[in-house]
């Protein structure tokens, strides 16, 4: 066995074990120039857009199929109809059975009309007329 690697080890348990003096009492730091309440205060910011973090209210729950139809919607002439449906339901990963169910939602809702021969159009919200 090697006595030169157990050195180290014991003298880190000695420095460990060693106690403080209680000659030297603590003495509180007093500065009373370091906090000057008239300094200009720090907003603190986005790290993603650097804008100043509001206190406003944040939703963290994710929005519905629903929601997000309805805002895909109000994106696209507040229609749903055969030129721009697929490339909506595709960008927002809504299968057409689910498709069918918010429709029918929406309809009882009294939130969309359906305008002959194929569109569902929104009627409330930003597109109400």
């Amino acid at each position: 066995m090697k006595t030169t690697a157990l050195f180290p080890v014991i003298l880190l348990l000695a420095a460990c074990s060693t106690p403080v003096p209680d000659s030297a009492p603590l003495e509180p730091i007093v500065e009373d120039n370091i906090y000057d309440p008239n300094a200009a205060v720090i907003q603190p910011a986005d790290p993603i857009t650097s804008d100043p973090i509001t206190s406003g209210p944040i939703s963290s729950a994710p929005l519905s199929d629903k929601e997000r139809l309805v805002a895909a919607m109000e994106a696209n002439g507040c229609a749903l109809n055969p030129e721009n449906s697929e490339r909506i339901l595709t960008e927002l990963g809504i299968p057409q059975d689910r498709m069918t169910a918010i429709g029918s939602e929406l309809m009882q809702e009294g939130r969309v009309a359906v305008v002959p021969p194929a569109e569902f159009r929104l009627i409330t919200g930003a597109c109400a007329t």
